[in-house]
């Protein structure tokens, strides 16, 4: 279990040191921490002309991903005349977050079983990726990110439910970078079918993000990478009406990390990792004899996402994840439906690679979990 572990967290690490290169392009895709105003900047044209092209009437409708064309010389030097008066609603945007898109083994009590979203990388959107001038790079100003989701899953052992959510304000760091420190809180509950215990957990920290936008130098194309260090103190509580009750109270560092890529005006490819493990726990059971979980877990993502109108994207991927507290190792497939980047739902479905000693009696099929979640960004 130990050498699982320690190979999925130097994974993590190794996508966490992706090069960022620098950028390109003939076009420019929207940035977080651009508004209309900046856009026009960057460009040399009015703010008409950047609200013109992204098909908005308010400054604050201008999302991440919306591709703005350059104009041709002789546009430019028409787009740079003297703004008229109605360019007079200029101002800062509060723009649409960039966020995730993961899933992973749920924390729970070593007496049951789930392989789906967790507080630590719940099924969240992953950036809008952005393809910046090749001369005024970044963000101007600061973004704040806002997300929550829910979701029920169920198996054949148990049920439950989850919900997280984040904020982070980020901050201009150097040009295509940010970073920021926010807050990040998570809660989960279950019971099992055929027992009468159930649990709850909720958690709670600090994150400190860090953001890349730019274009490959290889590929000439958009990328983004996004990593979130997070600390976060968290209360297992479990009990049955036999008069069994523990209570487990652990400090987790966690890293999750995004680096996505477009390929095409419509196709959007990414990686994510997230991992947690616990640095201190203490344990208080009515059970002389009952023993801490492990709150290890960590998990690798592979994702797509197409473009099916112009506000509405579907995105698929698969998972390979590992939980520590009952050893088990498994594989996850889900979809989802988005709309502008800013609501999404869909379900998933996991499945065990092996079968735990403390899984005897039952069969793979038993430990299969299935979900459905909703999600929100602010």
């Amino acid at each position: 279990m130990k050498t699982k572990t320690i190979v999925m967290l130097f994974a993590v690490l190794a996508l966490a040191m992706v090069a960022t290169p620098a950028m390109a392009g003939e076009f420019y895709v929207v940035l977080m921490g651009d508004n209309p105003e900046t856009v026009a900047k960057k460009l040399g044209v009015t703010v008409s002309y950047v609200m013109s092209e992204a098909g908005i009437s308010d400054p604050r409708q201008l999302k991440i991903g919306t591709r703005i064309d350059r104009p041709s010389k002789q546009e430019q030097v028409a787009q740079t005349a003297p703004a008229p008066v109605e360019d007079g609603i200029q101002r800062s945007g509060d723009l649409q977050l960039r966020s995730r898109n993961g899933m992973q083994a749920t924390p729970m009590a070593s007496t049951t079983f789930q392989a789906g979203p967790s507080a630590g990388g719940a099924v969240m959107a992953s950036p809008a990726l952005t393809v910046p001038d090749e001369v005024h790079r970044g963000g101007g100003g600061s973004d704040v990110e806002l997300t929550a989701a829910l979701g029920y899953w169920w198996s054949n052992l148990a049920s439950g439910l989850w919900a997280d959510g984040e904020v982070i304000p980020w901050r201009p760091l150097a040009p295509e970078k940010q970073w920021g420190v926010g807050a990040f809180a998570a809660y989960e509950k279950g019971e099992t079918k055929h027992t009468t215990y159930s649990w709850d957990a909720p958690e709670g920290g600090l994150q400190l993000g860090y953001n890349y936008g730019g274009v490959s130098e290889s590929s000439k194309k958009p990328q983004a990478f996004t990593a979130k260090l997070r600390v976060v103190y968290e209360a297992q509580k479990g009990r049955n009406d036999e008069g069994y009750s523990r209570k487990q109270d652990n400090i987790k560092v966690g890293l999750w990390t995004d680096y996505a890529q477009r390929l095409s005006k419509d196709w959007l490819v990414g990686v994510q990792v997230d991992a947690w493990t616990a640095v201190w726990s203490k344990l208080d059971s009515t059970w002389k004899d009952d023993k801490t979980d492990s709150r290890t877990q960590a998990s690798l993502d592979l994702y797509g996402q197409y473009r099916l109108a112009n506000n509405w994207q579907t995105r698929f991927g698969g998972q390979l994840f590992y939980q520590g507290w009952d050893d088990l190792t498994g594989v996850l497939g889900r979809a989802e439906i988005r709309l502008s980047e800013t609501v999404r739902a869909g379900g998933w479905v996991s499945y065990p690679l092996n079968l735990p000693d403390n899984y005897k009696g039952h069969s793979k099929s038993d430990l299969m979990v299935k979900g459905v979640f909703v999600g929100v960004e602010f």
